[in-house]
């Protein structure tokens, strides 16, 4: 579609609707797939398959940047475009939904423990599951939904402007992979949080609401970025805000945790 544009407009539209829509949608089912499979190890399992979701920022680039060469941005959106369908097709036929009430053993060559693993988690108390409108009417939505807005900044501040601040120091690649490992982590197991808290039925769609607060992150670290850079002539300052919205993101935790407790009693 962005390869048909005639305005920067259409182009716009296009490309929110293609690759921004359209991740988001692939990118919650998928996760919340992952997550269902694994019921016992679901943040190892939306850690990787948010790891695959970075890895196509590192492989797709380069390729892009020799088509844009090659044979101009027009052509390479519809060569990429044409390649993606292709290829988000064929792995949506092959994927298959997770069962309902689906129990993972992870030792299939013990049946004993297979047995006892499902046992334990018939005997648990089966927590609720939350439809999309039900969790919009908890304040645990929203404390979580500030909470991954807060923890979210600083990866997309730091993936928008990574070229520019690149400089020969040792000091700045560790930093900037040490914000990798810990965004990555993050992101991977904010999927698993929002299925604990609001059951794993309806995490598709209930996750996919609660991205929106990735969203904001990734329009708010940029400006965050490009803003301290304009008025003080340095990142430094923009550094200094995310970490600041880190540290709130984990008052918000806290606060989420005693609200918790405080309704278990």
């Amino acid at each position: 579609m962005s390869g048909f544009a005639n305005s920067i407009m259409w182009l716009i539209i296009t490309y929110i609707l293609g690759c921004g829509l359209g991740m988001g949608m692939i990118y919650g089912c998928n996760i919340s797939n992952a997550v269902k499979f694994f019921p016992d190890k679901k943040g190892i399992a939306g850690g990787l398959t948010t790891a695959c979701y970075g890895i196509s920022s590192v492989i797709i680039p380069p390729i892009a940047n020799a088509l844009n060469q090659g044979v101009g941005v027009t052509m390479s959106f519809k060569i990429l475009g044409l390649v993606f369908l292709v290829i988000i097709c064929l792995g949506g036929l092959m994927q298959m939904k997770c069962p309902e009430d689906f129990i993972e053993s992870f030792d299939l060559h013990t049946k004993v423990r297979a047995a006892v693993s499902a046992e334990s988690v018939q005997a648990a108390p089966k927590k609720r599951d939350y439809a999309w409108n039900e969790m919009l009417k908890t304040p645990y939505f929203y404390l979580m939904l500030f909470m991954l807005t807060c923890g979210a900044v600083s990866g997309p501040m730091c993936i928008s402007q990574a070229s520019g601040m690149a400089v020969s120091i040792v000091t700045f690649y560790c930093g900037i992979c040490l914000i990798g490992i810990i965004f990555g982590s993050f992101m991977g197991a904010f999927p698993a949080f929002t299925a604990k808290q609001f059951g794993a039925k309806n995490n598709s769609m209930n996750f996919g609401i609660m991205f929106i607060g990735f969203a904001v992150a990734g329009y708010v670290g940029p400006t965050i970025m490009k803003s301290a850079l304009n008025s003080t002539g340095s990142y430094n300052m923009s550094f200094i805000l995310a970490a600041i919205l880190a540290i709130g993101g984990i008052a918000i935790l806290m606060f989420f945790k005693t609200l918790q407790m405080k309704n278990a009693k």
